[in-house]
């Protein structure tokens, strides 16, 4: 470690615990003028510090789901090497239904767009209904109801 980096990390570790306690502070319910007070720091500061505290949750959170990702799909490798030389119907199911899954895991499925056709092949519009609002708002009866 060079000593331009020794002398920088405090300032990093304090940095990070600003924007943790700027974080928590928000989390408790106080205004972005309030944390500031708080942390000694403007208004505007203390809304730099809790953006960035999210954004860090954020790529934290990715990274992790990004990890366990890449368990899965070397799990699913190796279960796949492992009933290579097996052949018989019970085996290509397996196989199959692994391939899937990391397809799905690798986000290769994209969902398939459909479209309302009539008779005619040209597009259908369905109408929008509006439920509950005519006549007086959500609950009231309806035109011809019983005790109108």
């Amino acid at each position: 470690m060079g000593k331009s980096t020794q002398a920088a990390l405090p300032g990093r570790i304090t940095s990070l615990q600003k924007r943790e306690r700027a974080l928590e502070l928000r989390a408790r319910g106080l205004t972005y003028h309030e944390v500031g007070l708080q942390l000694g720091i403007a208004k505007q500061a203390a809304h730099r510090l809790v953006k960035k505290a999210l954004e860090d949750q954020l790529r934290r959170h990715d990274e992790a789901a990004e990890h366990v990702k890449a368990l899965e799909l070397r799990r699913l490798d190796a279960e796949l090497r492992r009933l290579e030389p097996i052949d018989d119907l019970r085996a290509a199911e397996i196989r199959l239904k692994i391939s899937e899954r990391r397809a799905k895991l690798l986000g290769l499925d994209a969902p398939a767009k459909t479209e309302l056709l009539g008779k005619d092949g040209t597009q259908l519009v369905p109408p929008v209904i509006n439920i509950g609002f005519a006549n007086g708002g959500p609950g009231s009866p309806g035109p011809g109801a019983e005790g109108s």
